[in-house]
């Protein structure tokens, strides 16, 4: 829902190390979330590996706000839907952060 915040923490992911490895990124967007937010998340160009796109407001079932404790859920539950394999992870991050650009290889 806030739109500096985010770009704040998509522009630090971009700048981030990866030390040559593919990184795919899923942005998860709440059900509610501004248009511009909606824009945005869609108009990102992820170039470090896949960009998956989860817009809760999309599809034939909109969904309502999940909130952070909705979201951190269905965030991992592609982990049990068997979507990641055993050397994948997922590393949560919600819009209010920065990450370093050495974050990576502190993972």
């Amino acid at each position: 829902r806030r739109i500096a915040s985010l770009r704040r923490l998509v522009d630090s992911l971009l700048a981030a190390e990866y030390c040559g490895h593919t990184m795919p990124l899923t942005i998860m967007v709440d059900g509610g979330a501004l248009a511009a937010v909606r824009e945005y998340v869609r108009g990102v160009e992820w170039r470090h590996g896949p960009l998956r796109l989860v817009v809760a407001d999309d599809g034939p079932a909109p969904v309502a706000s999940l909130g952070i404790r909705g979201m951190w859920i269905n965030c991992s539950s592609l982990a049990s839907a068997g979507e990641l394999r055993d050397d994948e992870h997922i590393l949560p991050l919600e819009d209010d952060i920065e990450v370093s650009p050495l974050f990576y290889w502190w993972l």
